[in-house]
């Protein structure tokens, strides 16, 4: 008798638990082949594939919001059993990252690796700009984007950024390999027009991640290597944020500029745009859309707790900046077509010098430590390891240190000149000629920078 009575309790217990349903359901296999799809394609996907659940329990349904084709949050019921997912609030990967300061897990599709889930990701809305950006600029197929595609989630109220997996081997690896032997990363020749247009792109978009760790080396099918930057969660910051009396402090760094040799080759004067300003204005709308969809994702979700930024881009400088560095480089591209001996010739270390001064002190001014003529990669490695490689969490790289080209005197603000001269209105203290300022021109094929001068006598 008191095992019968047992046996009912647990019938009723386990009956209490379990949820009786006429809601269709989505099986984690085919939640993460809805995600993959939207991820790789730009076509809105929905799932062909549902479950029709009788009896399940509460602990086994994971609540997830997807964007809908308004950009607006959409339910969906995630049958979970095993909690590959959540379990409660739980995330619960069983192929998760090592080390960083999120829980990060990845997840295969047809037996591969394919999504990489973030819980809560630190600035989600910049990673969503990062990819919209380079797509607005350099506009090419998703499977040759240099930049995983990238989408904000909710899983039982918790909010998740989703992207591409992305296969290589990152530069950190390469770096530490070539120490031990020297000749390792002689193998590693990088597509010029690639690494151009990633290059430029970061010279727009003040990554301040983009160490080492976070480029990633793949081979593409003709033989050369390309890079992919991913945690781009850290892009669009202050260039400039403290003016000091001995050093400018920025939060800009980039290995891409560790690599002298490839930025001094001629750009292709079509790798972008003459007049890009109708297109940023786009772009800006489409990520504006998109904090509207976050926002309406902080609704739903459980506890935000300030782990994650939504707000996009509360300082505009950055925004600011981009574009007075397109107008520059446009001016760069039209001065250098009608000069006769470049002949429409320019580089990205031209544009770097131009658009970023402070910044390319530090990046094209350094010491090799190593003979001029080792192998132009194991070059950069060094310097990669010289200037940005200290790059961890709020630990400040050398290069976040660029001296200052600025001195008082007499109370008022002078620049210093290349030769180490003072120049601007100098006349005022000193009594001297008037200066006159030289916008940057090519003398005799030699790119020469904007400067003062002496005025001539009349």
């Amino acid at each position: 008798m008191k095992v019968w009575i047992k046996v009912f309790f647990a019938s009723v217990l386990f009956l209490h638990t379990c949820v009786g349903s006429a809601d269709r359901f989505l099986d984690v296999e085919s939640f993460l082949t809805v995600c993959t799809k939207r991820l790789n394609s730009s076509h809105y996907y929905e799932p062909q594939k549902y479950l029709n659940l009788e009896y399940y329990q509460a602990d086994q349904i994971v609540t997830v919001y997807l964007r809908d084709r308004n950009g607006k949050p959409k339910e969906y019921k995630v049958y979970d059993p095993y909690h590959q997912l959540m379990n409660g609030q739980t995330f619960e990967p069983q192929d998760k990252a090592e080390g960083g300061t999120r829980s990060v897990g990845f997840y295969p599709v047809d037996g591969k690796r394919s999504l990489c889930f973030k819980q809560w990701p630190e600035a989600p809305n910049i990673e969503f700009a990062t990819y919209e950006l380079y797509k607005t600029l350099f506009p090419c197929d998703r499977a040759k984007m240099p930049i995983p595609a990238s989408e904000v989630i909710l899983m039982n109220g918790t909010f998740f950024s989703i992207s591409q997996f992305m296969e290589g081997k990152n530069l950190e690896t390469i770096l530490e390999k070539t120490k031990k032997n020297s000749k390792y990363c002689e193998k590693y020749s990088f597509d010029l027009a690639s690494f151009q247009r990633l290059a430029l792109f970061c010279l727009l978009s003040n990554p301040e991640d983009c160490r080492p760790q976070n480029c990633l080396v793949q081979k593409m099918q003709n033989g050369q290597y390309k890079f992919i930057l991913i945690d781009n969660e850290r892009n669009f910051c202050k260039e400039i944020i403290k003016d000091s009396k001995e050093k400018i402090i920025t939060r800009v760094h980039c290995s891409l500029f560790s690599f002298r040799e490839l930025l001094t080759q001629q750009i292709n004067k079509s790798i972008l745009k003459r007049n890009m300003m109708k297109e940023i204005r786009n772009w800006e709308e489409l990520c504006n859309s998109h904090s509207t969809y976050l926002s309406s994702l902080a609704k739903l979700a459980k506890d935000v707790d300030n782990k994650t930024e939504l707000d996009l881009f509360k300082d505009r400088s950055p925004i600011q900046g981009l574009n007075k560095k397109l107008n520059k480089i446009k001016e760069l591209f039209e001065e250098a077509e009608i000069d006769y001996f470049t002949q429409g010739r320019i580089s990205l270390l031209d544009v770097f010098k131009e658009t970023m001064p402070e910044l390319a002190h530090i990046y094209l001014d350094s010491k090799d430590i190593i003979p001029r003529n080792s192998h132009p990669v194991q070059l950069a490695l060094h310097r990669i390891k010289s200037i940005d490689a200290g790059r961890s969490g709020s630990v400040a790289p050398p290069s976040s240190y660029v001296p200052s080209r600025k001195w008082k005197e007499n109370g008022k603000n002078l620049q210093r000149a290349e030769n180490g001269s003072f120049y601007g209105e100098i006349s005022e203290l000193t009594g001297g000629k008037k200066m006159i300022l030289v916008k940057a021109h090519y003398r005799n094929g030699t790119y020469v920078r904007e400067h003062w001068r002496a005025r001539k006598r009349s």
